[in-house]
């Protein structure tokens, strides 16, 4: 009675398959990586536009109708000087950012105003986010 052993070989082709494979599947799980993690900083940065919008937002309905102009002058970048808006939402954290808040028409009741912010995130690209709401006497 003969016996038969079968030898379980793997050629040089099936092994560089495999490691190709291999290969494929760690870049494409490596670029996922970056992706995540471009698109989380993105998410922080407007996270943090958003928070500095909303405490602007809040200024300007705690700001009696009447001091409005004066406080939030129309189209002012950042404020006039000794009511500077950085000190309003707690200092700017992202890069040259700015905030401008404007009018449709300064004179009308209800006053409708718009607060806008922009800024420069990792790539260098400038970024910009708005709210609006109405203030009446």
């Amino acid at each position: 009675m003969k016996i038969k052993i079968k030898r379980i070989s793997i050629t040089l082709v099936e092994i560089l398959i495999a490691i190709t494979i291999i290969v494929f599947a760690t870049v494409a799980i490596i670029q996922f990586y970056l992706l995540c993690l471009s698109l989380s900083e993105i998410n922080k940065e407007e996270t943090i536009a958003m928070a500095d919008l909303t405490n602007m937002m809040e200024a300007i309905k705690c700001t009696p109708f009447s001091n409005i102009i004066v406080d939030f002058p129309n189209g002012v970048p950042d404020g006039p000087i000794g009511k500077e808006y950085p000190t309003i939402v707690g200092g700017y954290f992202l890069t040259d950012e700015h905030i401008v808040v404007t009018y449709v028409d300064p004179n009308s009741d209800p006053l409708e105003i718009m607060v806008s912010i922009s800024w420069k995130d990792r790539r260098g690209q400038t970024r910009t986010k708005y709210l609006v709401t109405k203030k009446t006497r």
